[in-house]
């Protein structure tokens, strides 16, 4: 009888020792096994603290795709755990309309608070289905036709040429509208690529929005600004007949003249891009 006591303690002191030196245990699961626009996804992680004393636990979960242009995502949380308690932790999140549309991969790993070493860890998955794919549309306003060389500020004269880039073509069944508003505030339904000649200055504005079924539709809008005339520096004069010097020259050879009219145009130059910057933008907020 005593033998048997003795054997029952025994079992008794390992299975509390190997209860209080056992892993902690983690398991993950979504609420759903697939969603779409508008759904909130629950990423529910069941914890148990198998040891026989409190323990800190931090759970951290990561979750990705597969598709393009999608960034895994990782979020953590810590709570206490008394002696064999067993929680849910559970993470949300919401699917947008461009969130990108395919399977979906979760991983949950368990942690001693302060400590790095991983007790467990556990996977999952989950589909999304009907979202919309993004067109990432950008308009460009330039100065040769190719679109080589990009500027937003042009003078009386100069040609400008407007054009877009996107992750999907027209041949793809993409479809631009795009408008020109000048500087008066009329506005002309423009097709791209296109190209004018600036024949007055202040703001003008490129609006387009692209459409095409299955993508986001996408509005964009840019200023660029046009300028009286291009200001240049006057060259060195020639010395007058009988080796006098041009009106303004000093006996040290500088021109004071050029210097101020030097001087002049750099305060042109200034004084026309603020013009341009603070009336385009009331043209902008008008618009």
């Amino acid at each position: 009888m005593k033998g048997k006591t003795k054997l029952a303690a025994t079992i008794i002191i390992f299975s509390m020792l190997f209860l209080a030196c056992s892993a902690q245990t983690i398991s993950v699961k979504t609420s759903r096994p697939d969603y779409t626009i508008g759904d909130e996804i629950a990423i529910i992680n069941t914890v148990k603290n198998t040891a026989s004393e409190k323990k800190g636990l931090v759970i951290e979960t990561a979750f990705g795709s597969e598709a393009p242009g999608y960034a895994p995502k990782i979020v953590q949380s810590g709570a206490p755990f008394e002696a064999l308690e067993e929680k849910e932790i559970i993470f949300n999140l919401s699917v947008t309309e461009t969130m990108p549309a395919g399977k979906y991969f979760v991983e949950s790993i368990l942690r001693e608070k302060g400590k790095d070493n991983v007790l467990e860890q556990a996977t999952a998955s989950f589909e999304v289905k009907g979202t919309l794919k993004t067109i990432g549309l950008e308009l460009l306003s330039c100065k040769t036709q190719d679109c080589t060389g990009r500027s937003t500020l042009f003078y009386k004269g100069n040609k400008v040429f407007l054009d877009y880039r996107s992750s999907v073509g027209e041949e793809e069944g993409l479809t631009v509208k795009s408008t020109l508003v000048s500087p008066e505030g009329a506005e002309k339904e423009i097709a791209l690529p296109y190209n004018f000649t600036i024949e007055s200055s202040g703001a003008f504005f490129l609006k387009a929005t692209a459409s095409k079924e299955g993508y986001k539709t996408e509005s964009k809008e840019i200023e660029f600004g046009g300028l009286d005339e291009e200001i240049k520096l006057i060259e060195n004069r020639p010395a007058q007949p009988g080796g006098s010097k041009p009106a303004g020259t000093t006996a040290e050879g500088g021109n004071t003249t050029m210097l101020i009219v030097a001087a002049i145009a750099v305060l042109a130059v200034g004084v026309g891009i603020a013009y341009f910057k603070f009336f385009g933008k009331k043209q902008k907020h008008r618009h």
